[in-house]
């Protein structure tokens, strides 16, 4: 998926910018990159099968899984992570 690698770059590099502009100022930048994530009602179920024999973990992603990650990196308590990617991605992207 080369959009995609390119979308993620072009999310990545000015996120990680920013985080180094305004840490000085208390302020944490991090990325959530979903990537194969169960969208309910728009993928057929031979598409859902095929991604899951995939991804390590044996399933696809669920939406309420990139909720609680945003949670995560916005909450007050882990605000020494800045300039970070959370990948949610069930191990698909490890060699």
């Amino acid at each position: 998926m080369d959009y995609y690698s390119g979308y993620e770059a072009g999310l990545i590099g000015p996120s990680r910018i920013v985080a180094g502009e305004c840490s000085r100022f208390g302020v944490t930048v991090n990325t959530v990159a979903p990537e194969g994530l169960l969208i309910a009602g728009v993928q057929p179920a031979d598409i859902i099968d095929e991604q899951m024999q995939q991804v390590p973990v044996g399933r696809i992603g669920a939406a309420a899984e990139v909720t609680h990650a945003v949670g995560f990196v916005r909450d007050d308590r882990v605000g020494f992570i800045t300039g970070s990617v959370l990948d949610l991605n069930g191990a698909a992207l490890l060699p």
